[in-house]
């Protein structure tokens, strides 16, 4: 009996509460994640985590999960709460993963082409989707509980990118496989479109400023049967739900990103990188950058670009890190079409 005393004491001693306490490193917790979207139809999207100092990791879902494949084709990806929700268009789709060790949590099913996901203010997250024929389009309602789809309201074609503002979420109409020439007010109280903002043609970037106006970016219609001639893209200010300044920008424009200060709005033209100043009512012409480039992001962490090139959209890509001045910091490879970037 003497000695079960000792031994138990002793166990207690080991299991002080002076002892340290050894933390497990959450290896993603902090760094720059491209969302790869892999070869149209026959592929699967992928993930690449750029640690910003000293590793690259690629495929980080099939490495966490034993070689399960994310699906085709991943879109985007969105953290909310330490949760990662990935669109996975063809799939139709969400991945939904612990944003720690990225394994796998769930899968949201029954949303046709999702395209980009926010959270609302109300435990909710809502889902961008041009539905099956890219022409129908809804915004998808996801219990954070449950993760199934509550509610799926329809859209006109190609509701594209979104900026929450308040109870309204302002969502871009990019035309999806059409065209599309408007900005949507979308009520979170009540999951109904409420208003809309006529814009130029093909509608995907919204960014939020500092002055907590909206600024909407246009790649304009490009008719690929060539029945009709392209027309001209747009840069679009809205503030207190109306537009109060419109800006026109060659077709192509794509890519709107805006600084951590939200002063500073960044997009491309024909592989250039432009900058525009929030407060300016005239275009800068003058571009900080000239390269391929496919897709881009801006890390709030050091105020860097990153500046991806698909290159044969069959291979690895390559992403090309800049300074607002345009001069290169760091380049790292990628998986295949790298389309878009997630920060933490």
């Amino acid at each position: 009996m003497r000695i079960l005393v000792v031994l138990l004491m002793m166990f207690l001693m080991a299991c002080s509460s002076d002892d340290p306490v050894v933390e497990v490193v959450k290896k993603y917790d902090d760094g720059v994640f491209v969302v790869n979207q892999g070869n149209f139809g026959n592929g699967t999207g992928t993930l690449t985590f750029y640690d910003r100092d000293t590793s690259l990791i690629q495929d980080v879902y099939q490495l966490e999960n034993e070689g399960d494949i994310l699906g085709n084709v991943a879109q985007s990806m969105t953290i909310v709460n330490d949760i990662a929700f990935v669109a996975i268009n063809n799939m139709a789709a969400v991945q939904v993963i612990n944003a720690s060790d990225f394994r796998s949590i769930a899968a949201i099913s029954g949303i046709n082409q999702p395209r980009n996901i926010v959270s609302g203010n109300n435990g909710r997250i809502y889902v961008s989707a041009w539905g099956d024929t890219g022409l129908n389009g809804s915004i998808n309602v996801v219990n954070l509980s449950s993760y199934l789809v509550e509610s799926s309201i329809p859209v006109k074609n190609g509701p594209e990118d979104m900026e929450v503002l308040g109870n309204i979420i302002y969502v871009s109409q990019s035309g999806g496989f059409g065209k599309g020439d408007k900005v949507y007010l979308f009520d979170t109280d009540v999951d109904r479109v409420v208003d809309s903002i006529d814009v130029a043609d093909n509608v995907y970037g919204l960014e939020r400023d500092q002055n907590g106006d909206i600024w909407a970016l246009s790649s304009g219609f490009t008719d690929f049967t060539g029945g009709t001639s392209p027309t001209d893209g747009g840069l679009t200010r809205i503030s207190a739900r109306s537009k109060n300044l419109e800006l026109t920008l060659p077709n192509g424009a794509g890519n709107l990103v805006i600084d951590k200060s939200r002063e500073v709005l960044y997009y491309t033209v024909n592989g250039m990188v432009f900058t525009h100043n929030v407060d300016d009512v005239e275009i800068n012409e003058t571009p900080i950058y000239e390269g391929s480039i496919f897709s881009m992001g801006i890390d709030p962490d050091t105020g860097f670009l990153h500046l991806a090139d698909a290159k044969d959209f069959s291979s690895r890509g390559e992403v090309v890190v800049i300074d607002t001045n345009g001069t290169e910091q760091d380049r790292y490879d990628v998986g295949i079409i790298p389309g878009s970037f997630t920060f933490r």
